[in-house]
């Protein structure tokens, strides 16, 4: 089964606990279920995957794996759509501007030879590793391709036994660390998202050796057995950070780091309609960049800053100095950190107003994405600037 590595007895007494009583060599193996000797949990297997989930945990999240039935809330904006042809103008007119603004930025003879002289499969490599799992619009592209060289910059924190919190489908953990890191578990609340278990025979899950569903509200590993925990973009959807912390400070040993990515506090500031407006009003654009960024939007669907249970999104928007205090009231210290994504917001005002990707200059916006990741790696940018950014947490 390829990486995937089913769960022993043993490794289960070694690393796992009942998330309802927690007390330690609590789970058995029986007739395919995990059930407690203390207490009445009793968790299912799917897929050869443990759920270690409480009940008071359930949620439409985890239903379709749980084999529950469902109704999932609908869309307000599906089937409504802009005319057709203002679609595909007001995109056109736009990307072709973001093309004459980029390639003057990063050089019109850089762009136009890679695109024209080279092949169009030649762009550097994190935007080719993120082009190649599906990234392909242009906020998530440049969101992706700069998580891929910020987690390489931190390997050195990530050491076993490490587990990820958020894996879902592993496509972005696979293309952030295929060929440099194996994870030791991976664990999902959106359980579905392993989709089939033919899907855990393939290559995307030869990154982890095990998968675990959990909730973060209550997660089953032994106190100190984890050296490293990773998310993803996982933090900014936490709507409670007070139970996250508590939870993984629990579970990581003296020293143990968590690697995290997540939104900057200026991600909204850095919108080019809040920058235009703010011009004009900085108290027009606070009031705009509130409604912008809590609408439910026809191209996304989801907000961009929402509380809401089911989609919670835009969340712990916080700045460096803040992000160290809050570390240090619960057991931790800043170790290391990287800001980057400094056009992230640029893309993500335009697409997520319903435009898509260009017909017209669509690898022209490939070859200028990929300019700029490049120019990041090489030109570090500022806290302001920078719309994501990689912390290190040290547990002390």
């Amino acid at each position: 089964m390829n990486c995937k590595k089913l769960y022993s007895q043993e490794t289960i007494d070694k690393f796992l606990i009942c998330p309802d009583c927690k007390k330690e060599n609590s789970i058995q193996i029986i007739d395919s279920l995990y059930k407690c000797k203390f207490c009445s949990f009793e968790g299912i297997s799917k897929f050869d995957i443990p759920v270690l989930i409480r009940k008071s945990d359930y949620s439409i999240y985890c239903q379709s794996f749980l084999g529950t039935k469902y109704e999932a809330p609908q869309n307000p904006y599906k089937g409504w759509r802009w005319n057709r042809f203002r679609e595909i103008a007001g995109a056109e007119l736009l990307h072709f501007f973001n093309v004459v603004y980029f390639m003057t930025k990063f050089g019109v003879r850089k762009i136009l030879n890679k695109y024209c002289y080279e092949s169009l499969n030649s762009y550097c490599d994190e935007v080719e590793k993120a082009l190649f799992y599906g990234w392909k619009n242009y906020f998530n592209l440049i969101l992706k391709s700069s998580e891929c060289y910020a987690f390489n910059r931190m390997l050195k924190y990530i050491n076993d036994i490490s587990i990820e919190i958020g894996c879902s489908n592993n496509k972005t953990t696979n293309m952030i660390f295929k060929g440099n890191k194996i994870l030791n578990f991976g664990c999902e609340y959106f359980i579905n998202t392993f989709l089939t278990g033919k899907d855990l025979n393939n290559e995307l899950f030869n990154t982890t050796e095990r998968y675990l569903g959990l909730s973060i509200n209550s997660v089953p590993f032994r106190s100190e057995s984890v050296n490293s925990v990773v998310l993803v973009h996982i933090v900014d959807h936490i709507p409670d950070l007070q139970i996250w912390f508590k939870e993984i400070h629990r579970i990581l040993q003296k020293n143990g780091h968590i690697v995290f990515t997540t939104y900057s506090k200026y991600v909204f500031d850095n919108m080019i309609s809040v920058k235009l407006i703010g011009k004009i009003s900085k108290k027009l654009a606070n009031l705009y960049k509130e409604k912008i960024s809590s609408k439910v939007t026809p191209r996304g669907g989801i907000p961009l800053k929402s509380k809401n249970n089911f989609y919670c999104t835009g969340q712990n928007l916080f700045s460096l100095a803040e992000w160290k205090q809050i570390a240090n009231e619960h057991g931790f210290e800043v170790e290391d950190h990287y800001y980057f994504g400094k056009y992230f917001s640029h893309f993500m005002d335009i697409e997520y107003r319903g435009y898509y990707n260009s017909a017209l200059f669509n690898h022209l916006l490939y070859s200028c994405i990929s300019e700029m990741i490049l120019d990041e790696k090489k030109h570090p940018i500022k806290e302001e600037d920078a719309t994501n950014l990689i912390l290190v947490l040290k547990k002390i």
